[in-house]
Order: C-alpha cells, then sequence, then structure tokens
C-alpha cells in the first residue's frame, strides 16, 4: 500500500482535531499498523476511527484527552527519537494532548507512512458486566 504525502496526512489531522471528540484511545496495534478510537466518554460508542499505516515509530499514551492533532515539527521529530527510526515515506504525526495521568498537555509523536480516518458513531451493543 503506497503512502500519503504530508499534505494529505496534514488535513486528515486537521479533521481528527477539528471533530473536538474528547478522547482518543489506543484501540490496536499490531506492529504495523495502529488505530485509535475517538468520542465522547466512550463508555456506551465512539464517534471516530483513525488508522496510522506503516508504523516506523509510535510514542503516545494509550488514552489521550482533548488532543490536538498536527505534523511534527523537525525539533519534536528529532527530540522524541523518531528522526532516527522514521522509514523512507513516513511522516512524523504530533498528538498535543493530556494523557490520563497527568492534566499537563504534553507532545507525543508517531511516525507513519498513511493516516485514514472513519467518521461513523459505533454504538457498544452491551455494556460490560
Amino acid at each position: 500500500m503506497s503512502g500519503h504525502n504530508r499534505d494529505e496526512i496534514a488535513a486528515i489531522l486537521e479533521r481528527m482535531t477539528a471533530l473536538g471528540l474528547w478522547e482518543w484511545r489506543l484501540h490496536s496495534f499490531d506492529g504495523l499498523d495502529l488505530r485509535l478510537i475517538g468520542g465522547q466518554g466512550m463508555v456506551y460508542s465512539h464517534h471516530a476511527e483513525a488508522r496510522f499505516g506503516e508504523l516506523s515509530f509510535i510514542n503516545c499514551p494509550v488514552r489521550m484527552m482533548h488532543p490536538r492533532f498536527r505534523l511534527a515539527t523537525d525539533h519534536e521529530a528529532y527530540t522524541s527519537g523518531a528522526t532516527t527510526s522514521m522509514d523512507a515515506g513516513s511522516t512524523a504525526v504530533a498528538i498535543e494532548c493530556e494523557a490520563i495521568n497527568s492534566l499537563s498537555p504534553s507532545v507525543f509523536v508517531i511516525a507513519a507512512a498513511r493516516v485514514e480516518l472513519k467518521e461513523e458513531t459505533v454504538v457498544y451493543s452491551e455494556l460490560r458486566r
């Protein structure tokens, strides 16, 4: 699968932020693809899924509150360690958010060749008991 260019990724990241979802969570990671789900509380449903494909670097918490997604600066990519780990064709993505263990905003970085966003409400059929 071919990757996206930086402008395409930037537009998807801007849309993810514009959704205004209160929380994003790491839903799955198979060593190559990372899937985040986003919603407002996420007890009964989530409203969006983001898939970061062909990951070559990951440094993010499992739960992210009030996130802002954008392209990482060169400095952020370098200081996070992403620069030395990135595959050709990857783009460094910054996630500015509050982690569950801190109310202070932090910047986390991942590097991926592709980003896909699916906006769809997924209602959980039954609460876990």
